[in-house]
């Protein structure tokens, strides 16, 4: 159980060993827990809902829009290294027709703080004055956007995902029934900190009801046609408030993964400590939340698939053992196909001046 104190997280990973007739070693220790993970995630994860997710697939051929969501398919996520995938679409550039959304489903072992002090800049432009409220958004847990940022500091490459609307929050814009995305950062800092007041729970995650994402997803919408046509993304639309936020904030599903894989840091009140997470020097500290955070990408990737009854996508092989496999026959038939295009082209190359071919 995710939630049982660490000495019996301990002895479960070593009875677990030793079931497997294999030497208590750490790296095997480390595989079980991340095992585990996985599992505390999909429970935590499903015991949030409210509800069953009501979300639908949408047909090949269907427009995309700002508020869908985009599943990747399990043998793209190989190829183009988005591994497992769920994107909200958020944005949509009419004048250079280009669409851009975030991942919803990749925590990071990094906090805020992280970037700004990666970024070494005067970090006013973010986090103005000296409101506690807002600088206590430092600490909130960083989760991957995408692979594009503008690289022009904290204020224009932090995207802020959250469910509170323009009335709570200056400047938000709804994307999806119930998720909004932007406006005032000390808005958001201060709706966050009520909610942690009225929270029953001393463990309240903030990235539960907000969580800013380094970087963004972006395609021309011709080529996000193109990608749907040729089924790399499954297209999907919500209009109920409670699935697309289940779906944007699976902070249960995140803290969870983490207590399993890392039940040394729970403190005696059951709170999670995660101080350390944020250590450059410390490998292992990064090495669990990875892991942690590859048991969140999957719950949900695998949930939102299931929801729309691609079950078969859904319980396809991965992980460890399946994708190093899965990776060599992909390489193998796209160099088939490289070749057989290459020579199909040699054997249509013109025979003489005019141009003409074989």
């Amino acid at each position: 159980s995710p939630s049982s104190p660490s000495s019996s997280s301990s002895s479960s990973a070593s009875s677990a060993a030793s079931t497997a007739g294999a030497p208590a070693h750490p790296d095997l220790s480390h595989a079980v827990r991340a095992a585990a993970a996985v599992k505390a995630a999909q429970n935590a994860f499903d015991s949030s809902l409210k509800a069953p997710l009501d979300i639908e697939k949408l047909p090949v051929g269907s427009e995309p829009k700002v508020g869908d969501f985009l599943v990747m398919h399990p043998l793209a996520s190989i190829l183009h290294g988005q591994d497992q995938a769920v994107v909200l679409l958020d944005e949509f550039d009419e004048g250079y027709q280009v669409f851009r959304g975030s991942y919803v489903n990749k925590p990071s072992h990094l906090k805020v703080h992280d970037l700004l002090a990666v970024w070494k800049g005067d970090a006013s432009g973010l986090w103005a004055g000296n409101d506690k409220e807002l600088k206590s958004m430092a600490d909130a847990s960083l989760w991957t956007g995408g692979d594009v940022a503008r690289g022009r500091g904290p204020k224009d490459d932090l995207r802020w995902l959250h469910c509170f609307d323009p009335k709570l929050v200056s400047g938000a814009r709804e994307v999806t029934p119930g998720v909004f995305v932007g406006g005032e950062v000390s808005d958001i800092s201060h709706q966050v900190v009520q909610r942690r007041r009225q929270s029953l729970d001393r463990s309240f995650e903030s990235s539960s009801v907000a969580r800013p994402t380094l970087g963004y997803l972006e395609r021309a919408a011709s080529q996000l046609m193109l990608e749907l046509e040729h089924g790399v993304w499954l297209h999907a639309r919500t209009q109920c408030p409670s699935t697309a936020r289940a779906i944007s904030f699976p902070a249960a599903a995140w803290v969870e993964a983490l207590r399993v894989m890392m039940p040394e840091t729970r403190a005696p009140d059951g709170i999670l400590d995660e101080t350390y997470l944020s250590s450059d020097t410390n490998r292992r500290g990064f090495m669990v939340a990875k892991d942690a955070a590859t048991a969140v990408q999957a719950c949900v990737w695998r949930s939102v698939l299931r929801a729309v009854g691609a079950y078969a996508l859904a319980d396809f092989p991965r992980g460890r053992g399946a994708d190093p496999h899965l990776s060599r026959k992909l390489e193998t038939h796209v160099r088939r196909i490289s070749e057989e295009v290459r020579h199909s082209s040699k054997r249509r190359r013109p025979t003489s001046k005019s141009g003409q071919y074989r």
